[in-house]
């Protein structure tokens, strides 16, 4: 369920060497899955969209985390300021954190116990993607500091006791 823009020339390549050797259409039960995940879809981002103030707030004010990267913004009063792109706010986001010590942050990302260890965007589950497990052993040049964090469903609350849980190995 996505869409591709791109290139006519690109088109061709990824037609000739994907579409055909993948198949255009998803499975009836990925089909139906997206069915039922698209009636409630406005409530469910609702939902996220107030978490992700919580979790927003606590990220940019939190002492172990340097930099936050989202689109959204919020005002004195906590509502959204209204931005030019995008219709509503999501819950994806990334930070880097005030440690470039790859050991110390393996260790907090492994202590998660709420937040999963995942790449997917519109899973159910808080997923994280830390940029660490990417990075060459040695090489200094490379992020190590970058977590990816998709919240899902989850109440912020409980993402928030995980990550301060998970500070604490920094």
């Amino acid at each position: 369920g996505g869409v591709v823009c791109t290139s006519a020339q690109l088109r061709k390549i990824i037609f000739k060497e994907g579409l055909m050797s993948l198949g255009a259409v998803m499975t009836s039960q990925v089909a139906e899955l997206l069915t039922l995940r698209m009636k409630d879809y406005r409530e469910r981002t609702q939902s996220i969209s107030l978490e992700m103030k919580k979790l927003l707030k606590f990220l940019l004010t939190h002492p172990q985390v340097k930099q936050v990267n989202y689109p959204w913004s919020l005002d004195r009063n906590d509502n959204w300021i209204e931005h030019r792109d995008f219709c509503f706010p999501v819950g994806l986001l990334s930070f880097t954190i005030n440690c470039k010590d790859r050991d110390r942050i393996e260790r907090m990302v492994n202590s998660f116990e709420t937040i999963k260890m995942g790449v997917s965007y519109g899973a159910k589950e808080a997923l994280a993607i830390p940029s660490v497990l990417f990075a060459k052993p040695g090489d200094s040049n490379q992020n190590v500091d970058l977590i990816r964090l998709s919240i899902g469903e989850e109440k912020a609350e409980k993402v928030i006791e995980d990550l301060e849980k998970s500070f604490k190995f920094l």
